[in-house]
């Protein structure tokens, strides 16, 4: 897709960024973009982050999976602190994958601010409010 990864791009903004994927998606491809992130010291400088999924296809990842994601998003809010996630899904499968992304961050009493999208303008215009 473009030089982050195979089925992903980070796009860097001013106070956030915006992953998008495409293509057929596997758990390491959501982690790799997770860790891509964390490892870099300019996410650490903003307040937000948009997961678009709407142009991939998340057949192939399950609920189970996504714990890892969880602690990882848990390690990076004990710096980042208050942060919002905006998460965009086109179909059920990748909108129920992202619910409960954001119920078990929430279990396990992440800060963050989550929102799960239809539309990557409809994150766009959450993250600034």
């Amino acid at each position: 897709m473009g030089k982050d990864g195979d089925h992903y791009s980070i796009l860097w903004e001013d106070r956030g960024t915006v992953c998008e994927f495409s293509g057929d998606l596997k758990i390491e491809d959501i982690d790799e973009a997770n860790e891509r992130l964390s490892h870099d010291p300019r996410y650490y400088k903003h307040s937000y982050s948009i997961w678009d999924y709407s142009n991939s296809n998340l057949s192939r990842v399950h609920s189970g999976d996504l714990m890892s994601a969880v602690a990882m998003d848990l390690g990076a809010a004990v710096t980042l602190g208050k942060f919002k996630v905006g998460l965009v899904a086109a179909d059920e499968h990748s909108r129920d994958l992202c619910e409960v992304y954001v119920r078990e961050s929430k279990r396990f009493r992440s800060p963050w601010t989550f929102k799960v999208f239809a539309y990557i303008d409809e994150a766009r215009a959450w993250v600034e409010e």
